[in-house]
């Protein structure tokens, strides 16, 4: 008996589907249809230099200006979680891809590939280097809709993996476009697409701190965009919720400094224009002026130090050898932290010609363990990023590839301090900075580190502040820091505070694979169909079916369900071509799963409660339920079980149960 299963004509597996299947001549590409689908073709081609040819889009040299050659589609990015994905080869010149706010110029949010090395992403009019790029490569590009902004993956040259490159908060536009950006511009691309279904990554972690104030508890089980993500404990007792912000108050230890409120001047070593007189500390009209005790402080320690500053004029005083120095040129109670440069404890002055008087000077360590909060993750590569305000003078921002909660030894810390924005390594106590960029302080704007393993044994490091790359890539290359998974927040003062926390895999390992599955997994076909099959079948009989599926252009999508029964064998015969691989079986409560039996080119087959059939990779919740079938009569005998063969336009489902 056979049954026949009619799917609506609505029923799309693209919103957009551009494989430039007709050749066009420069000039005959404005206003035609997207091939498949996906509307019409709007053009802006002054020198008829853009063509379609051998299946592509053709960008020639001699356009007229950024933007000119360029081809738009129709508004299509609308909602959250829909994805664009496009396939661009550069041969020279610039070019850029991804979305506009209208059919002409040159883009708003895009992939932007600059001169002939530099891959940017360009958010209105700020552009953000995220890495380099080879001329003549293939590159696979994905931008999927955020609530406000868009999430922006890349893969080809040395993005193995589909790789998250960046994570934007603003735009939003809604017309796909790919044009070139200078008038020297050579390239190609195809499979400009818009799955009819939204996908979105999920987050090692995200946290808003937005719940009652007290312990800091676990990250939060909703991501920034409604994905459901991990809920991961947060670790660091010293840090807490307050007013919806995650803030830290650091382990101090005793005090360092000897004869603090300056009632024994024999206490101080003494620099030009420095003396103590009735318990303070003096400086007159000095360019040194400096108090200094040697031997009392630890190197590599982080220290809260402090000064009560009665009178100052002429210009401002500081604490010296410390990572990160204050100009201090006001009156009143003044806190800095920092990380001890060596082992004597000095204050002077440090511009003009400065006379003061100061008191009540501090310095205690704080417990390093205690500067950091963590989340445990198993990714080495991440995308790291917290909204941060802080106090100047003090330190606050990101850790990453963190080795220890207890005992930390080997890390990454990426930091403001007030005036800089700072990455400093930690390998096995000692430190080295390796960033120290002079950036303007921003409250609540983003700190942002990427790490990725170029090879098994180094790892790079970009860090990033309000959109822009500070510094530049760096490379670490320590087995203390490179494969540790913690990763998460670092402070030294309990007025600084953090809010937005995201945490991301960066793809090196293959977490963002399931975007290769975008090439049209419909979920209202996938509910027609399983609807159908329950409603028309019944599968406790040991019959042969057969239902023929129309209007399924590219792909075959089924569950079928699998029930109480036992596998005997998998023949090792395929109609077409043999099995170059029958890999592992595994049973799990009568049920079979067969991974990596290859069917040759890359074809996967898998067994299992359900099957899905595609021209791809498709993931289902955790588990890989796929079949990869290209042509008839690829799939054969699978005895005992249940498969799916797609010839043409019909679908086969066999059901055979003992």
């Amino acid at each position: 008996m056979d049954y026949t299963l009619n799917l609506s004509d609505s029923v799309e597996l693209f919103l957009l589907n551009d494989e430039f299947n007709n050749n066009r001549a420069a000039g005959a590409v404005n206003g035609t249809s997207a091939e498949p689908t996906g509307g019409t073709r709007t053009v802006v081609d002054t020198n008829g230099k853009l063509s379609i040819t051998g299946g592509q889009l053709s960008f020639a040299t001699g356009g007229s200006a950024a933007g000119n050659p360029g081809l738009w589609y129709p508004s299509l990015i609308t909602s959250v979680g829909q994805v664009l994905t496009g396939n661009i080869t550069p041969s020279s010149g610039q070019f850029s891809f991804g979305t506009d706010s209208n059919q002409s110029s040159y883009g708003y949010d895009y992939f932007y590939f600059a001169g002939s090395s530099s891959l940017r992403i360009s958010q209105a009019t700020a552009e953000i280097e995220i890495g380099g790029f080879t001329l003549g490569n293939n590159y696979q590009l994905a931008m999927i809709k955020r609530t406000s902004g868009n999430y922006f993956f890349v893969k080809g040259g040395a993005f193995t993996n589909w790789t998250l490159a960046w994570v934007s908060s603003t735009g939003g536009t809604v017309y796909p476009f790919i044009n070139a950006y200078n008038t020297s511009a050579v390239g190609t691309a195809d499979n400009i697409r818009i799955p009819t279904s939204t996908w979105l990554p999920t987050p090692l972690a995200y946290d808003t701190f937005t719940r009652a104030d007290g312990a800091i508890g676990s990250s939060e089980t909703t991501g920034p965009d409604s994905q459901t993500t991990p809920s991961l404990a947060w670790t660091g007792s010293t840090y807490a919720i307050s007013t919806n912000k995650a803030v830290n108050t650091p382990t101090v230890g005793g005090e360092m400094v000897v004869d603090t409120g300056f009632d024994n001047p024999a206490a101080w070593t003494l620099g030009s224009g420095a003396s103590v007189s009735g318990s303070k500390g003096v400086m007159t009209a000095t360019l040194d002026g400096g108090f200094i005790q040697y031997n009392i402080l630890t190197t590599g320690t982080w220290y809260s130090l402090g000064i009560d500053i009665d009178s100052i004029s002429g210009g401002g005083i500081g604490f010296n050898n410390l990572s990160s120095t204050q100009t201090l040129g006001t009156t009143g109670s003044k806190i800095v932290t920092g990380r001890s440069l060596g082992t004597y404890f000095k204050f002077s002055r440090f511009t003009g010609t400065v006379t003061a008087s100061v008191d009540n000077v501090s310095a205690k360590p704080l417990t390093l363990s205690s500067l950091f909060s963590s989340v445990s993750t198993s990714d080495k590569d991440v995308v790291a990023s917290a909204d941060v305000t802080m106090t100047s003078g003090t330190q606050a921002g990101v850790v990453t590839n963190l080795d220890s909660t207890g005992t930390p030894a080997n890390f990454l810390i990426a930091y403001h301090d007030g005036t800089y924005i700072k990455l400093d390594k930690n390998v096995g106590g000692t430190y080295t900075n390796l960033i120290s960029a002079t950036t303007t302080y921003s409250a609540g704007a983003t700190l942002r580190v990427i790490t990725y393993h170029s090879d098994a044994s180094t790892l790079k490091v970009r860090v990033y502040y309000n959109n822009a790359l500070r510094g530049t890539e760096q490379t670490v290359t320590d087995a203390g820091i490179i494969s540790n998974t913690l990763h998460g927040l670092f402070s030294t003062y309990s007025g600084n505070t953090f809010d937005n926390f995201t945490l991301f895999a960066r793809g090196s390992d293959g977490e963002y694979n399931d975007l290769d599955d975008t090439r049209g997994i419909s979920e209202t076909i996938t509910t027609e169909i399983r609807k159908f099959l329950f409603d028309n079948i019944d599968f406790s009989e040991s019959t042969i079916k057969k239902i023929a599926i129309s209007k399924l252009e590219d792909i075959v999508l089924l569950e079928v369900p699998v029930k109480n029964f036992n596998i005997s064998k998998i023949e090792n015969q395929i109609i077409s071509e043999k099995v170059a691989n029958k890999d592992t079986i595994s049973f799990f409560e009568n049920l079979l799963i067969v991974e990596s039996v290859k069917l040759g080119q890359d074809r996967k087959l898998i067994v299992g409660d359900s099957l899905i059939i595609s021209e791809f990779l498709v993931r289902t919740g955790d588990t890989l339920r796929l079949a990869f079938v290209e042509n008839v009569n690829l799939l054969a005998l699978i005895d005992s079980a249940c498969f799916i063969r797609r010839a043409a336009d019909t679908a086969f489902i066999r059901t055979n149960y003992p």
